[in-house]
């Protein structure tokens, strides 16, 4: 799993990040990778925690104020990877016209009737068993 381009770690990851490391948009885009299953990129986005303002107050030369927001993450995220799905390769050309060969042959012998070699005909031709 990557991060903004960094590599963090292998899933199930921890991700923590001081305030100062913050990316400026807040917003940190993330890429998970897995053998057999197509890539996915998203992004979390940080922003301030609802009922979590810090006040502070300095009384030196008068009275001040500082609100810093404390940067929260969700806590958690769940995302899942789709599998790459795996298509069969085509038969070899030179398999299915011995196939269409030996069709033809039963027939011309008198094995098979006339619709059953058109059905058997068109099973392989669509490549049906």
């Amino acid at each position: 799993m990557t991060i903004n381009g960094q590599f963090i770690g292998i899933t199930p990851v921890l991700f923590n990040v001081r305030r100062n490391e913050w990316p400026d948009k807040e917003r940190f885009v993330y890429r998970i990778e897995r053998d057999g299953f197509i890539p996915k990129e998203g992004e979390f986005v940080g922003g301030v925690a609802v009922g979590r303002i810090i006040g502070s107050i300095f009384s030196s030369a008068g009275l001040s104020l500082a609100w810093n927001g404390v940067m929260t993450l969700p806590d958690e995220v769940e995302i899942d990877l789709d599998p790459i799905a795996a298509s069969a390769p085509a038969p070899p050309l030179a398999a299915t016209t011995d196939r269409l060969q030996r069709v033809n042959d039963l027939y011309s012998r008198g094995l098979i009737t006339e619709e059953e070699r058109r059905r058997l005909r068109d099973d392989i031709l669509n490549d049906e068993p």
